[in-house]
């Protein structure tokens, strides 16, 4: 929601949970991709499956992470979260 990662606990297990947060977002930002394309809503769910088994193949398969807006969003926009080649 507003970015915002919080983390408590004793203050060297915070500490090494911070450093490894922001190891894993510079990762990320460095080495991953988002793509966003745009699938009408009536076909939402030929990409979703039965019970978000489509998704769960695309994971599984890729190693792209699929967002898909709820139902009820009008948008047809769909974003696919994964590493760069």
């Amino acid at each position: 929601e507003n970015g915002k990662i919080h983390v408590s606990g004793e203050r060297n297990g915070v500490m090494a949970a911070i450093d490894e947060i922001k190891k894993i977002h510079a990762f990320r930002e460095k080495f991953n991709k988002n793509v966003c394309t745009s699938i009408p809503r009536c076909q939402r769910k030929f990409v979703l499956g039965n019970k978000g088994s489509g998704i769960q193949e695309i994971l599984k398969e890729t190693g792209c992470y699929v967002e898909v807006p709820p139902e009820e969003d009008e948008t047809d926009a769909i974003n696919v979260y994964g590493e760069q080649d």
